[in-house]
């Protein structure tokens, strides 16, 4: 898939994320039929590799007398060897873009439209782009709800109690650009 620059091309792929199962119910007056969530970029296929190969899972099993998990250990042989996080004299320079595409009819043409969310890394944070994508959202939701500008209660997607263009002003006041993108096929 292409993004903007600086991303360029990334190889995307399918894995399990919440808003497959709770955009169809959310937005079933709009009839959506087909939901995918895909992640990609670099270093992903070596992640992938220890998922495939069973070094995610909690379930134990034996090693000559010992119960292990594999998750466990994994987790503690990383931070044995100092690969938790990132080392004190590293400020993270990533960035993190998040793509929606949907596809559909709008006044009757067929109609895709993309929205990229661009995340950069916050070196005054020391927070990596991936923090910041999944820190600043969050942080504006709870600004929000503790201004009493969220009234829904109890557990329920972001989507269906959170103003879309009130949460936009607030990423793009934090620096977070919004690419939008409308093709109309005019047959």
């Amino acid at each position: 898939m292409t993004f903007p620059e600086p991303f360029g091309t990334q190889d995307q792929y399918y894995t399990i994320h919440s808003e497959a199962a709770t955009f169809p119910k959310s937005f079933k007056n709009k009839k959506i039929r087909n939901v995918n969530w895909k992640e990609g970029g670099p270093g992903f296929l070596d992640i992938k590799l220890f998922v495939d190969a069973g070094l995610a899972s909690e379930e134990t099993f034996k090693v000559k007398d010992t119960k292990i998990s594999p998750r466990q250990f994994l987790l503690s042989l990383l931070d044995a060897q100092n690969l938790m996080g990132l080392p004190k004299d590293v400020t993270p320079d990533d960035w993190e873009v998040t793509r929606i595409i949907a596809i559909g009819k709008k006044n009757g043409k067929e109609t895709a439209y993309t929205m990229d969310s661009i995340f950069r890394s916050n070196k005054k944070w020391r927070a990596t782009a991936g923090e910041v994508a999944v820190g600043v959202p969050a942080s504006i939701a709870a600004q929000m709800l503790a201004k009493g500008e969220i009234d829904v209660k109890g557990a329920v997607p972001p989507e269906v109690c959170i103003e879309p263009e009130a949460f936009m002003t607030e990423l793009a006041r934090r620096n977070i650009e919004i690419h939008e993108t409308m093709k109309r096929n005019v047959r």
